[in-house]
């Protein structure tokens, strides 16, 4: 990484730290709940994907810059893929925190169903980007 042994030590043992707390928080939120609606499971979920991200940092850091290989490729897309997911399932659970989804004529849902369509069409769309163009070089170029 840097090859300053402590500050490479200290960024590493920071990203393990919030992948172990994202993992724990998510699976908090999932095993405890009374009540399993589809806003707990995405709450939940996002949570379990956040910490899938912060996993594959930790891997990139941990392998270090220099070390090119499949591996590391994987980790790479697998966390872009993550970094396009996560802000529109927030978004989405947000919604459903204030209450996007309880009454049609919400002024709340006026409000927010353009705005709601275009980040939807955003995400769809940068997912089939990554999916089908590979916009993102391989690991091993960067």
């Amino acid at each position: 990484m840097t090859g300053a042994r402590s500050l490479d030590w200290a960024v590493l043992a920071v990203s393990l730290c919030n992948t172990m707390l994202l993992v724990w928080l998510g699976l908090t939120v999932l095993l405890n709940a009374e009540r399993r609606t589809w806003g707990l499971w995405l709450a939940g979920g996002g949570l379990v994907l956040a910490a899938g991200f912060m996993a594959s940092h930790s891997a990139i850091l941990a392998e270090g810059i220099r070390a090119a290989s499949a591996g590391m490729t994987f980790w790479w897309h697998m966390g872009w893929s993550l970094a396009v997911v996560l802000p529109f399932s927030w978004y989405a659970l947000m919604l459903w925190y204030a209450g996007y989804w309880d009454e049609a004529g919400a002024p709340l849902r006026r409000r927010h169903r353009p705005w709601l369509a275009m980040t939807a069409l955003w995400a769809l769309g940068l997912v089939n980007v990554l999916l089908f163009a590979n916009p993102f070089p391989s690991f091993d170029r960067v």
